[in-house]
């Protein structure tokens, strides 16, 4: 299981992962939702896993690979069950 991270932990990870000011995660890290119209939890899930892909290239050592994967484990697991706010 992921560890549990904090809401603001999760807007870091998010911020550090981000794929530029007009993504789904950018969005998540700078404004703390899920949807804002453009974008909803299964654009942020689904950028979640392409990052994680891109721990399988070269630019990362296999401790960076290790702690990142967990912190992106840990934001996966902690915007899969964030609750909608309303």
């Amino acid at each position: 299981m992921a560890r549990r991270i904090s809401a603001a932990e999760a807007r870091r990870i998010a911020a550090d992962w981000h794929g530029g000011q007009w993504s789904a995660l950018y969005m998540f890290a700078s404004a703390g939702v899920l949807h804002d119209g453009r974008w909803d939890r299964n654009d942020v899930l689904a950028e979640i896993r392409a990052c994680r892909m891109l721990l399988n290239t070269d630019a990362y050592t296999e401790a960076e690979r290790s702690e990142e994967d967990a912190r992106l484990t840990a934001l996966e697991w902690h915007v899969g069950k964030a609750r909608e706010r309303p």
